[in-house]
């Protein structure tokens, strides 16, 4: 049984709201009103009702019922103008918003109630706080970066310090010195890390790379190790892969056995055939781009 053509004068109690629209907005799914209670003599207007306004659903109660939107439209004015005068009494009602639903078409144009939360201007203060706080983190990296590399160069264009000169060891006593292992750096003070057979690398690099895989780590590895233009004109055997290609020089097997290394020391379970199979797709795909 269909919902009768009549108006209502709807209390959305929540939002401190009243609304006017067609009692077709009620929703009787799961209620245990009826249509044939939704009249106007024998309706109790403290039935709490559940109305589509918009998309959602909200609580209301049915104040006024008539088949006359105007009667409707009139019957809330009255209330908010008693509001009004409760206020000026200082009885400390609040003043109810109004919003109309007055026909079908103007059904999609109408705001439903608000519902209490965040407001718009706080989304977009929180939206800007963080993109602020990206950019921040984005010049931070830039700036470990640009320190890392800053190390290096000094390194490089410090003289030697002065050191007494000292005699050359006996040739029955050879110096020696304990190899390193992976993750072991020369220096504590250095920025630099071992990953296995003598390959050092940045360590705040490689904490950069994902290590959620043993596979995802062995190709971020590669990144750091080489430029993606570098990666480009590389294989993995450097045996040609079709007639049509060019043999390309294969990645040096010590560098593939320190990427290997390192990724079996943080996943001890993983398979070396699937780091070469990753690391095979890892330089396919650097040489597709750069075709392009």
């Amino acid at each position: 049984m269909a919902v009768s053509a009549e108006y209502g004068l709807f209390s959305f109690f929540e939002e401190n709201t009243l609304g006017v629209g067609p009692l077709s907005l009620v929703s009787l799914r799961g209620s245990q009103v009826r249509p044939n209670t939704l009249t106007k003599n024998i309706w109790d207007k403290e039935t709490e009702v559940l109305v589509r306004w918009g998309k959602d659903l909200y609580p209301a109660k049915i104040l006024d019922i008539s088949d006359n939107e105007q009667s409707v439209l009139k019957r809330r004015e009255e209330l908010l103008k008693d509001t009004l005068e409760d206020e000026e009494c200082g009885r400390g009602r609040r003043r109810k918003k109004t919003i109309n639903f007055s026909s079908s078409e103007e059904e999609e144009e109408q705001a439903p109630p608000r519902k209490k939360g965040i407001s718009c201007s706080n989304c977009k203060q929180l939206t800007d706080r963080l993109l602020a706080m990206e950019r921040d983190n984005q010049r931070l990296i830039r700036q470990l970066d640009a320190i890392h590399d800053l190390k290096h160069m000094l390194k490089a264009c410090a003289p030697p310090a002065s050191q007494p000169l000292q005699s050359a060891p006996p040739a029955s006593q050879p110096l020696q010195s304990a190899p390193l292992t992976a993750g072991q750096t020369q220096d504590p003070s250095s920025d630099d890390m071992v990953i296995g057979e003598g390959i050092v690398v940045s360590r705040t690099k490689v904490m950069r790379c994902n290590h959620s895989s043993p596979s995802k780590l062995a190709c971020d590895l590669l990144s750091v190790l080489y430029t993606r233009r570098e990666l480009a004109t590389m294989s993995l055997t450097g045996q040609k892969g079709s007639a049509k290609e060019a043999v390309k020089p294969p990645l040096p097997p010590n560098v593939l056995n320190a990427i290997f290394e390192y990724a079996l020391q943080k996943f001890p379970g993983a398979d070396v055939a699937t780091l070469r199979g990753a690391v095979r797709n890892k330089l396919n795909n650097e040489s597709k781009v750069f075709k392009k």
